[in-house]
């Protein structure tokens, strides 16, 4: 994924990045935005008392100062509803974590089980919190194609003009909820005991002691009954991975084989994003066990 990147105009990209209160979170003047001259506060703008409401004072003089006229007028003439409906198609990059290691985390562990995961995606299903004429903050789902947010968070996005001078755009969105609230899992849900028999698995036939094993697709067809061990399941199941086992029943035989299933996309942007096993081959049965011919 490419975080698109709007070039701000003039001073406004410091001025909007800057603003002391804008969403509620005061902002420090970055090193870069020192070197070219922006100062360390502004009161440039007017707040909005919150979602939905619109100020009293919009763009004037003083901000056509900033930006030019053109860039005023673009922003007198765009709606708070106008800048709100942008947040779904505007990335916005966020730090969280999520699960590696089975167990509760706890603070003199010398091995954590939580693991530090940045994530840049799209918010969905928002809702406006604040907006005033430097930013929106929203709270929603941030999700991309292979992980979201389990939970709702907090993200801020700020106003400005686009490098032509064209449009007002949403930029330099980010989370600003506490790292330690945004859980990050897979978009793609951990699979059900019955669509392990989609995902390749076989057994390796016995036929005689002597002989080379023939393999046995594990499908519908083959299968009656299959079930994940709940046991391994609430011991070592994370959100990456899952040691376990499954039992499954042909020709009326029940058997126990063990297998690892993994979520690549924590550690490869450009896995997909599904559960793969790692190793499909998850038993050994014997011939006559199968009911069938060989």
């Amino acid at each position: 994924m490419r975080k698109q990147r709007y070039a701000l105009f003039g001073l406004l990209a410091g001025v909007m990045l800057v603003l002391a209160g804008c969403g509620g979170q005061a902002k420090e003047t970055s090193a870069d935005q020192k070197e070219a001259g922006v100062p360390e506060q502004s009161e440039a703008g007017t707040g909005m008392a919150g979602a939905g409401e619109t100020s009293e004072e919009e763009p004037g003089n003083d901000m056509a100062e900033l930006v030019g006229e053109k860039g005023a007028r673009l922003l007198e003439e765009i709606t708070p509803e106008e800048l709100a409906a942008m947040i779904p198609d505007t990335e916005v990059t966020g730090t969280g974590y999520y699960k590696r290691y089975p167990g509760e985390e706890k603070p003199d562990a010398k091995i954590k089980n939580t693991v530090d995961q940045e994530i840049t995606g799209y918010m969905k299903n928002y809702e406006v919190i604040s907006q005033d004429w430097e930013c929106i903050t929203a709270r929603g789902i941030i999700e991309n194609d292979a992980l979201k947010t389990e939970e709702a968070v907090e993200a801020v996005y700020y106003i400005s003009i686009n490098e032509g001078e064209t449009a007002v755009v949403l930029s330099s969105a980010e989370i600003i909820s506490q790292q330690e609230s945004v859980h990050i899992i897979p978009v793609v849900p951990f699979p059900t005991a019955e669509e392990l028999l989609e995902m390749g698995l076989s057994v390796n036939v016995e036929i005689t002691p002597m002989s080379p094993w023939e393999n046995l697709p594990l499908t519908k067809d083959t299968v009656t009954d299959i079930w994940y061990d709940e046991k391994d399941l609430q011991n070592e199941m994370t959100d990456w991975r899952c040691i376990g086992s499954v039992h499954y029943v042909i020709n009326g035989f029940e058997h126990h084989g063990g297998l690892t299933l993994s979520y690549e996309a924590y550690n490869d942007e450009e896995a997909e994003a599904k559960w793969t096993v790692r190793d499909p081959v998850i038993d050994t049965v014997k011939a006559e066990e199968t009911g069938m011919e060989w």
